[in-house]
């Protein structure tokens, strides 16, 4: 079955009967891929947005602009329900995330009254070099004792841990998402951000055990439930 064929009067070649049907079947499985990745894309934005204080996830994306679509659904959501969000990036990413948030529909509001903000990892996670796990909770547990004295009724937080393995702090990192497991605040909700190409195997079972949800491009999932 030839997909091209000979047109003699101008010497050209063109899709045959056979070729344009094989050509529509192309355009229909594509389009219909394109419709699995939107309604995927959909499923774990709705799961994220019921997410709520008290729960710890794992985001594991493959692409900048998954990570995004994601975490600030998440985070308007957050900010609906009056809570205080924070965007947790690398120090070098802060501007253009800044203004990624705001084509994401953050608004200036949002940021001037301190319900929205947006941290360094390094400030957060690596002050003088060091990533001591109880010293970074106990940050954690102050600065939602101070939002919820501003009167936010929790934390929704989304946060990059790239600055762990930028700085040769991969053990560090694991042993700080084991203790805020076992002490987590019962008035954060937050998502770890983790690239997919990043994390072996070993790391990824660990740190799997140390959130209540996991959540990729694939499937969400929870204890025994998956969506």
């Amino acid at each position: 079955m030839e997909l091209v064929e000979h047109e003699p009067s101008t010497n050209k070649y063109r899709l045959s009967d056979a070729g344009r049907m094989a050509m529509g079947l192309i355009e229909d499985v594509q389009f219909m891929v394109e419709r699995i990745k939107q309604n995927r894309l959909e499923a774990k934005i709705n799961y994220v947005r019921n997410l709520v204080l008290g729960d710890h996830s794992l985001l594991l994306y493959d692409t900048e602009i998954f990570k995004r679509e994601i975490s600030f659904s998440f985070l308007k959501e957050g900010l609906s329900k009056h809570h205080a969000a924070f965007y947790i990036v690398s120090e070098s990413k802060l501007d253009s995330e800044n203004r990624q948030a705001k084509q994401y529909g953050i608004s200036f509001d949002q940021i001037h009254r301190g319900a929205f903000t947006i941290l360094s990892s390094e400030e957060v996670y690596l002050r003088k070099g060091k990533a001591h796990a109880k010293t970074i909770i106990a940050n954690w547990l102050a600065l939602a004792k101070e939002k919820q004295t501003a009167g936010f009724e929790g934390l929704c937080v989304v946060a990059e841990l790239d600055a762990f393995f930028e700085n040769a702090k991969s053990k560090e990192l694991l042993m700080y998402e084991k203790v805020l497991s076992q002490q987590y605040p019962p008035t954060v909700c937050a998502i770890c951000l983790y690239s997919a190409h990043t994390l072996d195997e070993e790391k990824l079972v660990q740190l799997t055990k140390s959130h209540d949800h996991l959540i990729t491009r694939q499937f969400a999932w929870k204890k025994n439930t998956r969506a």
